[in-house]
C-alpha cells in the first residue's frame, strides 16, 4: 500500500498529539515511575495507582495513545510511515500469517 496525502496528514496530527504537553507529562511520569523498574504485577499497579488518581490518568493517556495508533495501523486506516522501521498496513493472511509493508 502506498501512503497517501491523508496518511501523511494523519501522521503529522498524531505526531503533534504525541508532542503535546499532556503526553509529555505522561511519558515523563512513565519513565520516572515505571520505565526504570522491574515488572509490576497488575494487582500491585491497580492498588498503587487507583483509577481516581493522577497517576492512573497519566498511564491511560500514554497507553491510550499507543493503543489508538496500533488500532489505526492494524485496521489499515493509516499506512505506516516511520523512520526506517518495517511497518505498514498489517493484515492477517488466509493462513494466519501477519504481513507488513517494509518502507526502510
Amino acid at each position: 500500500m502506498i501512503p497517501t496525502y491523508q496518511d501523511a496528514d494523519m501522521m503529522v496530527k498524531l505526531y503533534e498529539q504525541y508532542e503535546s504537553e499532556r503526553l509529555r507529562k505522561a511519558r515523563a511520569w512513565f519513565i520516572a515511575v515505571l520505565g526504570q523498574k522491574e515488572e509490576i504485577a497488575p494487582e500491585v499497579f491497580w492498588e498503587k495507582y487507583p483509577r481516581t488518581g493522577e497517576e492512573f490518568s497519566q498511564f491511560t493517556t500514554l497507553y491510550g495513545f499507543f493503543e489508538m495508533v496500533g488500532v489505526l495501523l492494524i485496521s489499515c486506516l493509516i499506512c505506516g510511515i516511520s523512520m526506517g522501521f518495517t511497518v505498514g498496513c498489517i493484515r492477517s493472511s488466509p493462513r494466519g500469517e501477519r504481513r507488513g509493508t517494509s518502507i526502510s
